[in-house]
């Protein structure tokens, strides 16, 4: 093989290359969604038994997240971790769901009829979603 076929095969490789890291950076960046946040109904009756469904994808994987409240009796944000079943993780793909036991929070009147604000955040509690669990009564 001469010089000019040598530089030619090289100048080849490095434009393959080139194609092949953007491919993949567009991958990684198609697959960084936005997460996502589903209840399993689109509304709930107040009730001190009442257990919901709630599932994410999108999330960072195998990281630690919290689920806070925004109160309807007092405007505060209450980390309702303890009733959650299982406690949410992100599995590798970044997806998890959880039972939400919110009975407890019907009877103290933390929930209203209507849309209630919930956020997802991470460890140090920085916001990664927001959702709307409706009530009625």
């Amino acid at each position: 093989m001469d010089y000019k076929e040598e530089v030619y095969m090289l100048r080849t490789s490095v434009m393959l290359l080139s194609l092949f890291v953007a491919f993949m950076l567009t991958l990684s960046t198609a697959s960084a969604a936005d997460p996502k946040v589903t209840v399993d109904q689109p509304a709930y009756k107040l009730d001190k038994k009442i257990k919901i469904g709630i599932s994410g994808e999108g999330f960072p994987a195998d990281q630690e997240i919290r689920v806070l409240l925004s109160a309807a009796k007092d405007d505060g944000e209450y980390d309702i971790g303890y009733a959650l079943d299982p406690e949410p993780m992100p599995d590798s793909s970044g997806k998890w769901s959880t039972i939400w036991n919110a009975g407890r929070f019907v009877s103290k009147k933390l929930v209203k009829a209507g849309a209630n604000m919930l956020q997802i955040t991470d460890a140090d509690y920085n916001s990664l979603a927001e959702f709307t669990v409706t009530f009625e009564e």
